[in-house]
């Protein structure tokens, strides 16, 4: 699409302000916030087919700290702090695997082989609990057993 066309057609301002990044190939992938006021980038067709993993890399750092969602930065603050907040389960504690490897994390679920954490960050990793240690199985335990 030429600057010409895209006079033509409506497009939201955060188009408008990096659809050249895109290149002229169609189809193109516009990301903006969730508002569609601020163009976060484009990606071209041809750039997608010749390395996925770098337009995902790319789209991945462009999107860092950006509200696409559309939740107001005071909401989201107010649910993490709900979530940190609460019974003993949703505390950060530490974990230590096999290894002596310590993290601090809220343990948020566990199942047969897994348990899943909630970083100090606000990541989501599952784990095996085959790898943490003794007492660190043996206080999820206690601790789900709770409930």
């Amino acid at each position: 699409m030429h600057s010409k066309q895209m006079e033509k057609y409506p497009a939201p301002l955060g188009v408008k302000k990096i659809f050249k990044k895109g290149g002229t190939t169609i189809p193109v992938v516009f990301v903006t916030t969730a508002d569609a006021e601020e163009g976060l980038m484009a990606v071209s067709y041809n750039k997608m087919k010749a390395d996925m993993r770098d337009a995902v890399k790319s789209a991945a750092e462009a999107l860092k700290g950006k509200n696409v969602l559309g939740a107001s930065a005071a909401s989201s603050e107010e649910e993490e702090a709900k979530s940190l907040s609460g019974d003993s389960r949703e505390e950060l504690s530490e974990w230590t695997n096999n290894e002596g490897v310590t993290i601090e994390a809220q343990a948020i679920q566990i199942d047969l082989t897994e348990v899943t954490f909630r970083l100090a960050s606000g990541k989501v990793v599952k784990y095996p609990l085959a790898k943490l240690s003794q007492e660190s199985r043996e206080r999820l335990k206690e601790q789900f057993q709770s409930e």
